[in-house]
This record gives C-alpha cells, structure tokens and sequence, in this order.
C-alpha cells in the first residue's frame, strides 16, 4: 500500500547525515581550539619570557589568549551548532552533494505528511514519490557524502602541533613547562622563568606560622649576573601590597626585615628579571593576659571589708600586709602558666605557679595568691597550648606595699599661727584629719606656759564620699575655762589617731593672752571698708583704658569718607565699650552695698552712700548716653553728627573722670579708718605698756609675760599695715613706712633681752625706753594735717558728680514736650521733605527719652536701695523713691498711648520733677538729723574715750556738711520762706558754733576734752522743730507724687499683660530660629531679636520689683488697731 508519509529509509539517511555533519563540525572546532590555544599560549609564553610582566599584565595576556582560543572554535565550526538544521536543510544538503536526488528528496520531504486531510492533490503521485526517493536514499552511503577528508587538515595540524608541544614539555628544558605553566595559569604562585637566580636563605622554610607583632629577616642570594635593586614585595589583606628595597648584606646577599602584625604576611623577592614566588607567613597572638580580677584581704585592724577590682593592669599597690587574690583571664588555652617575682631585698627569683581555675563560660582563667609585703617587681609566664608560643615581651607588674602613714591634721582658715586674744575670748575654731584608713579619733590638746597637755576629744564627721578617711570638726574654744591671765601663753594643737594606733599632730596654734578689753575685731569695720578700694580702683583703670579705646573710634569716626562697615565697626566698638562699663559698674555697685550694709551709722555710711551715688550715675547714665547718642547720629545733619561725636566723646571721658576720682576719693576717705585703727592700737600699746613699767612687781617672770602681750601687738601692727599701705594715698605711705620701721626696731629690740632671765634689768631698762618712744607716737590720727579738710571737700565733690535726680526727670519732661511739638508739625506739614526733616529731629527726642533719660531715671532704684541698705536708713525717702520710681515710668509708659498734641504727660512730668526736688532736700534734711543723733549718743556716753578725738570730729563734718547741703536743696525747691529761714537761723546758731569749736579742738588738744552733749541737745532740738516745719511740705509733695503713681492692681495688671507679651515674643524668636535652619530665605525680619527680649526681660523684672516694694509700703502704712 502506497503511503504519503515520509519513508523511514529516508527518515534514518536523514539523521545520520545530521549526526555526521555535527561530529565533522565538533572535530574541526575542537581542532581549532587546541592549534589557538597552543599558539597563543607559546605567544604568551614568549613574552612572559623576554619582558618582565606585572601580574595584572599577564592576567591580561593570558586572559587575551584564551579568548583568542574561545574565538577559534566558535568560527571554526561552533557557531553552526547554535542552530539545527530541519530536515529539509539537510535534505537540501544531501541534494547538493549527490546530484541525483536532486528536486526529488526536497520534494519527498516537504510533500510527506500522515494527514490525509492535508492532502489536496493525488495521493498515489505522492506515494510513487516517497517510494522512489526511498529507492534512492537506500543506496546513498553518508560517509561518502560526508568524508573525514574535510576536516583532515584541521585534525592533522592539532597533531602536529600537540605532538610538538607535548615531546617540548616532556623532553625540553624544565624552563619550557614553567612557561607554559605560567602562560596558562596567571594566577598560579610559580616563579618567573629568568636569568637572574634568586635563592631565599632566610626565613627556612620560606613558609611558616609566627607570633605576631614581630620581625622576620628575609635573606636572598642573588646569581646569573648582576641586578641593580633587589625588592622585597609584601602584601596583607588590609595594607595591600607594599615594596621594600633590600640591603645588601654580603657578597651577592640581600636582606630585608618584614613586621609582622596581626594578619598574615604574603612575600616575594623581585631582583633583575627574577620574580619569586610568593610565600606565606600565618601568625598567631602569644599568649597574654587579658584582665586581672584583684580581690584584696585586707589587714584585721583596718577593719576594711574585702574589695575585689578588675583592670587591665597587674600592679599591686595596696595596703602592707595585703593578701591579693590574682585571677588571670588569658586570652587563649596555655599550658603552662606561672608568676616570676624579683624581689627588692633579694637577688633570687621566686616562680609562683597558677592554679588553673577553668569554668564553662570562663575556660582560661588562672589564679594565685600573693601576700603584699615587702616590694617586687613581677610578670605573669605563659607557654600557649596550640603554638608552643611563649609571651616573652610580657610587661613587668609591680608589688608595692603601702604603709599605714600617721595620718594628717590641721586647724582650717586658720592664716595666722599666733593669736592675741582676750583671757575670756571664744575662739571659733575648725579642724581636720585625714588618713589613707579611716580616722579613729580627733582631739584637741592645750598647753598653759608650758605645762603638761590636757586633751580633749573633738566631735568630728566624715566628709562626703571620704568613709571616714577624712574628719572635719568645728567648735567653740572657750579660754575663760582655762583661767588665763593677761601675759600667759596658750600652745593649742590637734590630735589625729588612726585604727592601727599611729599619731598625727597639726602645729601649734600660739595665743598671747592681753588685756580683758582687748578687741580681736577691732578693726572688723575698717577691713571691710578698704577692701572696697580694690573695686573701685580696677573700674577706674578698666574705664581709663576705655576712655582711649573709645577716643581713638571717635576720630576715626569723623573721618566721613571711611567705609560704612568700617564706621559700623567703630560704632559697634563704641556700644560694646559702654555696656561693659554698665556691667562692670553694675558688680562694683553690688560691692558697695555689700560694704555699706556693715558700715555703723554716721560718716562710714554716709560715705559709702555718696560713693554708690556716683557708681550708679555712671551706670545708669553715663553708661547709656553711648546708645542714644548713636542713636541720634542715624537720624541728624552732619553739623548735628559732629556735635554727637563730640558729645560721645565728653561722656566717656566724664565716665572715667568720675571713676577715676571716685577711686582716689574713696582712697582718701578710707584712709582715716585705717589712721583711726593705727591709733587705736598705738594707744592701746601705750596703755599695756604703763601697766608693765609703772607695776610694782618688775620680776623676770611677769615682764616676759607682759612684754610678749606687748611684742604680739606690735607684729599686729606690722601685719595691719603691711596689709593695706599699698593702698593708702601718697600723703600717708611715708608716715606708715616710718611706722613701719620704728615697730619692727622695738620688737626686736624687746625680743633680744627676753632670751633669758639674766637680762631681767636690760628687759627692764628697754621697757622704759619703749614707753619713752611710744608716747611720742600717739599722734598717729593727725600725722596727715590737712586730711579733715580733704575729705570734707571729697564730700562735696561727690554730691556734685552724683547730681540731684530732679534734674533727668525735668530733663526727660521737657524731651518729651519736644517731641510732641516736633511730631505734631510733621503730621501738619504738607511738604515731604520738611516733614521728613522734623520726623528726624522727633527721632533723636524719641531716642533722647528712650535710651538716655529712662535708663538714668532707673538712679531712683539705686538710691532706694542704698538708703535701704544703711543701718541708719532714712525708710521715708526709701519709699519716696520707690514711689517717684513708679510713677515716672507709669508716666513714660502711657506717653506715647496719647495723641502728641493733647498728651499732658510732660506737664506730669514737671509737676511730679519739682515733688521729687522738694522730697530730695527732706531727706537731705534727715540724713543731717540721724548723724546729728549719732554723735550726740557718742557724746553723752564717750566725750572722754579715745575715740572721741580720733572720730568724733569727723562725724561733726558729716553733721554740719549735711545741714549746709540741706540748706541748699531747700532752696533750690524753692519751699516756703519761712522754712528756708529756719534751716538758716539753726545751721547759724550758737549751739553749730560752740559744738563745731569743742569737737574740731580736739584733733589738737588731747588733754581735758570737754564734751559737747548740751550743744548738741541744743541743735538736735532746734532741728527737730524744723524736721516737723517741714513734715506738711514733704507730706504734700508726696502726694503730687502719688496722683500719677500706678495703684498695686494696675501694676499687677501691666506685668501680667507685659508678660504674655514677651512669651509671645519669645515663642516667635523660637519659631523664626527653627524656620531659618529649614529656610533661611523665608525669615521675618521684623521678629524680635534677642536683646531687644532681654531689655524687656530686665524691665518686668524692675517692674515687679516695684510691685513687691508697692506692697511692702502697703503693709508698712497698715494701721493694725482699725
């Protein structure tokens, strides 16, 4: 049956042609391959040999060589087995080969199908022809139509060449394989086939395992000629590779050291056209220790609980007798493991082994006990268990047994070693202890001329985070108990002992006993007073050195064609210059008042009242005139620029001229305490010394004791003025250095007949004599004659710089009148440029009144608080300050709330200005009333008391330079006659004479002081009359006052409302600084800046001060019985 599939004859030919084909192509591109390979490879080779390749360069050739191979194969024939051909491919094949089957296989496999659905044509044509083709495939022999010939040459010529490669690597020179070798393996470690021979000598084996952190010497011999530079390469995993040159080191020898780390070390040595191979150096850590845990016993007396520490380290430093618990963590397994001590006292080496003391979680750890005593050096030996390693660079540890020391003691704020004190003085005295243990007790010990020591045990505590080891202990040391008499001397001293029993002592502490009205803070006062100078001078000379600063800016400000960031950086200058002098005032003002709180009333602190005065002025005027002024240059005409400099320049000299002279009066006013102290001494030595010429009994024993008195007061002497002459005024240093010397004369002349009891009539005789001398020194007071008249004109000069605070009140009552007038024109005026013009000059009133006038306004704090701050203080004109205070700025305050032309505050101003005046002259009235009272009370009680002619006259200065004063400002406010004529006819009257003539006559007359207490009575009387003349007037300026001071609710209400404001502004300055680090293009400049905040801060806080001094005054005018 005839069939129109394709016949399987056909079928099978078809496929083993196609298997064939595929063998031939296989055996062609495989023959390809090995002929590019071996050529490309002895290409390789050749190179490698006449040039010196980097690795890289024959990664590259080598890399090039084989893809040379991979390009053969594939055009040789593996391109063609990408796609196998169908079967009429290959029937079309088979046609071109044998030109019989021709048209007719083609046909026989396209027509041959086994659907008979496809068929469309005659199915016997189809069968006749499958039948025939048949025929004729069964006849065909492949292998003819495909011979090996094709592919011979191809096969021949890979034999032909491996053959020759094959008998050159196995008969050739070894050179030949190990170029091959290196051609077809880059990567391989093979050395390079050269004529240079290179033989590594050391390290032996050229591979081997180190410790690390060490150094291996590498030795090579280089033959085969001669090599200009031999190179040793290494290379880590974390540096890379790194060349060294070699030295050489003998004929054709070479060396090099290689450090060997943490890693492991790879080398090669480059010599000529010789390149090594690379060997390999591993490296292993020796064994070391990684922490010492030290558990220490201490002794049993120091009663210290057992302490365990963990460090790094291995010193022992702890208490002698110590026994230390060594537990070693090792930072691998060792077997062995051992502690070598070398001992200080012996020349022996003692080996300790250590217990192994493993754990699961801890598997090498080790421990030994050593006993702290005596000291050594030791180190820890170990041999590791894995390396054999040994850790012979271990470091040395040392042993070193602290003694128990005796502890310390010490009396604290304790400067001087002998005391002069009265028999029934307490002595308030502070000590302490101190030890390496904690302290077991604290005593006091006493010795009375020399006898035997009583101890008395302190009660004394620890110290914070000490545990004992350091005591403190402060009590009241009462003599009277000891029953001491004038001349015995006291040795003091205190006690410490520690746990095991050892002693410390402090050293003596002497005290002299002296009179029973003997004073030890005698000159407390006087301290206090001159300490304040040192202030007072340091502004001076901070505001002297500002003062040229500032001039040297403002002439280079005049200059108009400078560069307007230069001028800025001038007038920047200039305002930093002025707020440095207001916060340096400002701490020297604090000071004063510190200094004038323990001032006793009368000259002292009145005094220091006029000093504050011009220390405020200068704070709270001069200070700020700088800001205004500036202020005002911004807005006025060159002519009005030029009169601000000159301005600006007035006010910084004027600041330092009232520093200045601040400075040098004070100086002159504090040297009659320190005269008066001198004095006082002198006189009290002349009294001691009366007692001891003029006694009865001249034994040895007494004159020593009374003398010693006498030789502690006189370096009492030395040490007072050795403390201050440094800053007293050129009138007086050369009377104290005279002083000076004539004190240390007689001390040492009383001190060298004291040595022993047989100059009893010398120490007698030099008694005498030292009397003589000392009652030609009791003028001490009025060694500077004209001092009195000095500082009454001190006085006046202060009253003058500090000024009368009517005058900034008027002055900023009639800026403000400027103002309104200034910008009302301008609202009126029709022409831009005039308005303009007056808009400018209403800018400088507005910074007049802004920056000038309400900063020098805030002078009333300042007076409140020094008036308040006296012990004698005058608590009217407090108040009346406080109240002037408040009502000037509730006035400042609602000033510009107000249309300019209708606004009455300047009348308020002026009306409240003249109040003030009126209050001032009151309390100018008061002052000279109190001081008044002060003398008399001293009068009555001490006419005939040294201190009357050394003080008393001074306090009569104060007295009738403050009736003088008061005159004066009730006449500039211009009170009722009457009451001017009254202050007259006092300041006038007999009473003011005779009181002047007796007190002044004693700063000359020393014998029969006649007291002044009736004059005095007299004036105080005539005074007091005038004080109650006035009360109606000052009654009535304080009400003008009153009527546009702020009531308490209001001021609370404006402090509350001015505080919302600034946490507004502040929270504002917040978001602007957030939103300026996100977007700096988009911040607002009109946002508040943060010392414009501060200025606000600074005046609510003034503001609620005057709301808590409103309240105190509500409370203090409380009538409690309504």
């Amino acid at each position: 049956m005839m069939t129109t599939g394709l016949d399987p004859v056909v079928a099978r030919k078809l496929a083993q042609f196609s298997r064939r084909r595929m063998v031939l192509i296989i055996a062609r591109g495989v023959s390809a391959g090995i002929l590019a390979l071996l050529i490309s490879m002895s290409l390789v080779a050749a190179i490698d040999w006449y040039w010196l390749l980097t690795d890289q360069a024959r990664w590259l050739l080598s890399g090039g060589a084989y893809l040379s191979v991979l390009i053969a194969v594939w055009l040789a024939g593996f391109k063609r087995l990408i796609h196998l051909p169908a079967r009429e491919e290959i029937a079309a094949q088979i046609e071109s080969t044998e030109p019989e089957l021709r048209e007719n296989l083609l046909s026989a496999v396209e027509l041959a199908t086994d659907d008979p659905k496809a068929i469309h044509d005659s199915p016997v044509f189809r069968g006749l022809l499958q039948g025939q083709v048949a025929t004729q495939m069964g006849a065909i022999q492949v292998p003819r139509l495909l011979p090996v010939k094709l592919v011979a040459g191809w096969l021949i010529a890979a034999v032909i060449v491996v053959a020759l490669a094959t008998t050159l690597l196995t008969m050739g020179d070894s050179k030949i394989r190990q170029l091959a070798a290196r051609a077809m393996l880059p990567g391989a470690n093979i050395a390079r086939v050269s004529r240079i021979k290179v033989e590594i000598l050391q390290p032996t084996p050229h591979s081997l395992t180190m410790a690390a952190d060490e150094t291996v010497a590498v030795v090579v011999a280089v033959s085969g000629g001669s090599v200009n530079e031999v190179t040793l390469e290494t290379e880590t995993e974390s540096q890379g590779a790194i060349r060294h040159a070699m030295r050489g080191s003998g004929e054709a020898e070479y060396a090099a050291n290689i450090n060997v780390g943490q890693e492991s070390v790879e080398y090669r040595v480059l010599a000529g056209d010789a390149i090594t191979q690379r060997f390999r150096i591993e490296t292993h850590a020796r064994p070391h220790v990684v922490s010492f845990q030290k558990t220490y016993e201490y002794p049993d007396y120091s009663q210290l609980p057992n302490e365990t520490v963990t460090e790094t380290n291995g010193d022992l430093i702890v208490l002698e007798g110590t026994q230390a618990q060594l537990t070693l963590d090792i930072d691998q397994p060792v077997s062995k493991a051992e502690l070598i001590i070398d001992k200080d006292t012996s020349e022996e080496v003692t080996v300790v082994p250590l217990a192994h003391s493993a754990s699961a979680d801890q598997p090498n750890q080790w421990t030994v006990t050593v006993p702290v005593e005596e000291s050594a050096i030791y180190k820890v030996h170990l041999v590791s268990a894995e390396t054999g390693f040994e850790n012979v660079f271990a470091p040395k540890y040392e042993i070193r047994p602290l003694p128990d020391t005796i502890p310390r003691a010490g009396f604290v704020d304790q400067q001087e070693t002998t005391l002069l004190l009265p028999p029934d003085d307490i002595l308030a005295l502070k000590g302490m202890a101190e030890d390496d243990l904690p302290v077991a007790s604290l005593q006091q010990q006493i010795s009375i001329n020399g006898r035997e020591w009583q101890s008395v045990t302190l009660e004394s505590k620890p110290t914070d985070d000490t545990e004992g080891r350091r005591v403190t202990s402060a009590w009241d040391w009462d003599l009277l108990t000891h029953q001491v008499k004038t001349g015995d001397q006291v040795l003091t001293k205190l006690v410490a002992t520690d746990r095991k029993g050892n002693l410390g002592e402090s050293a003596p502490l002497r005290i002299v006993v002296a009179a029973p009205d003997f004073d030890p803070a005698r000159h407390a006062v006087m301290e206090q007073k001159l300490s304040l100078f040192d202030d007072l001078d340091s502004l001076a000379k901070l505001l002297e050195e500002q003062k040229t600063s500032a001039l040297a800016a403002i002439e280079r400000l005049r200059n108009r064609e400078r560069p307007e960031s230069e001028q800025a950086a001038d007038l920047t200058i200039l305002r930093d210059l002025a707020n440095r002098q207001r916060e340096r005032a400002d701490v020297v003002l604090d000071r004063v008042m510190e200094v004038e709180k323990a001032m006793p009333p009368g000259a002292d602190a009145y005094d220091l009242d006029l000093t504050g005065r011009v220390i405020a002025r200068i704070q709270r005027e001069h200070a700020h005139a700088p800001a205004f002024l500036i202020k005002a240059m911004e807005l006025g005409t060159p002519e009005e620029q030029k009169r601000d400099l000159d301005e600006l320049k007035r006010t910084f000299e004027r600041s330092a001229d009232d520093a200045v002279n601040a400075s040098r009066h004070y100086q002159v006013l504090m040297s009659h305490n320190l005269m008066a102290a001198l004095a006082t001494d002198l006189d009290a030595l002349l009294q001691q010394q009366n007692t001891v010429v003029n006694s009865p009994t001249q034994t040895w024993e007494r004159l020593l004791r009374q003398e010693s008195v006498v030789v502690n007061q006189l370096r009492a002497l030395e040490r007072l003025i050795a403390d201050h002459h440094l800053r007293s005024p050129g009138s007086i240093e050369g009377h104290l250095r005279n002083l000076l010397t004539w004190s240390e004369q007689q001390r040492q002349r009383l001190q060298d007949v004291m040595e022993s009891e047989d100059q009893l009539a010398q120490l007698q005789k030099q008694s005498q004599n030292f009397l003589r001398e000392l009652e030609g020194r009791q003028r001490m007071d009025v060694a500077d004659g004209g001092l009195p008249n000095r500082i009454v004109g001190i006085r006046k000069d202060f009253v003058n710089r500090s000024g009368s605070l009517y005058v900034p009140i008027d002055q900023v009552a009639r800026s403000i009148q400027q103002e309104n007038k200034l910008a009302a024109e301008a609202t009126a005026s029709q022409d831009s440029e005039k308005s303009e013009e007056l808009s400018n000059k209403a800018g400088r009133f507005v910074a007049e009144v802004d920056l000038r006038y309400r900063p020098s306004l805030d002078q009333l704090r300042e007076r409140r608080q020094l008036t308040q701050t006296r012990q004698d203080a005058d608590n009217q004109y407090a108040a009346d300050a406080g109240l002037t205070s408040r009502a000037t700025n509730w006035l400042l305050g609602q000033h510009r709330q107000m249309d300019p032309q209708e606004s009455p505050i300047a009348d308020n101003l002026l009306e409240v200005a003249q109040a003030y005046r009126t209050l001032e002259a009151g309390h100018e009235l008061i002052l000279a009333r109190d001081a008044l009272n002060v003398l008399l009370n001293r009068e009555r009680w001490g006419a005939q008391d040294f201190d009357s002619h050394v003080d008393h006259p001074r306090q009569w200065d104060v007295v009738h330079q403050a009736l003088e004063l008061a005159a004066e400002r009730l006449q500039q406010a211009k009170v009722d006659q009457p009451l001017i004529d009254q202050m007259n006819q006092t300041r006038w009257s007999n009473p003011v004479r005779e009181a002047g003539r007796k007190i002044g006559e004693r700063r000359w007359k020393r014998d029969a002081m006649i007291g002044a207490g009736h004059e005095l009575t007299a004036l105080r009387n005539h005074l007091a009359e005038v004080v109650e003349t006035a009360d109606p007037i000052m009654a009535e300026a304080r009400a003008v006052i009153a009527k546009y001071a702020p009531t308490i609710p209001q001021m609370a209400e404006q402090a509350a409302e001015q505080l919302r404001q600034l946490e507004e502004q502040t929270n504002q300055i917040a978001d602007v600084s957030e939103q300026s680090q996100h977007d700096p293009d988009k911040v607002d400049e009109q946002s508040p800046s943060v010392a414009e905040l501060q200025r606000q801060q600074e005046a609510i806080n003034h503001q609620i001060e005057d709301l808590f001094e409103a309240l105190v005054e509500d409370a203090n005018s409380q009538d409690l019985l309504e």
